[in-house]
Formats: C-alpha cells, structure tokens, sequence
C-alpha cells in the first residue's frame, strides 16, 4: 500500500496509426514492450508499468510515444 511499490495498467491509441504498427515502433526504437490489443471494439496499446518503473522510464515512454504520434 505504499506509493513507491504502486504501479498501473494503461491503454491508448494514436489516430490514423494501427495499434500493431504503434507497438511495434515502441520496441524497436525505443526498447519499450507493450501489447496490442485487437479484440471486438477494443483497438489499444496496453502499457503495464511494473513497481521497479521510474518516473524517468515513464518520462521516456511518454516521449516516445509523443514522437512517434509526430508531434
């Protein structure tokens, strides 16, 4: 129950980008494992940080995903 150990499950999506195609460039630009989601009606990247994820690794992640969504 400590914040320092707490951690989340996320999802998103980028407009006009396929969520494979998202998951992908993550990976192989910027070593970030995620999971794309095709299932029914939902179409997501799922992003599951664990309790050993910095503030600085999410700082990262938020970057990265910034600069493949080109802006």
């Amino acid at each position: 129950m400590k914040p320092e150990y707490a951690c989340a499950l996320g999802s998103f999506s980028i407009d006009g980008m396929d969520v494979g195609e998202t998951s992908s460039k993550l990976f192989s630009e910027h070593q970030i494992h995620t999971t794309s989601i095709k299932w029914d009606n939902i179409n997501c990247v799922r992003i599951t940080p664990h309790v050993y994820t910095t503030t600085r690794d999410l700082d990262r992640f938020v970057d990265a995903v910034l600069k493949i969504a080109g802006t």
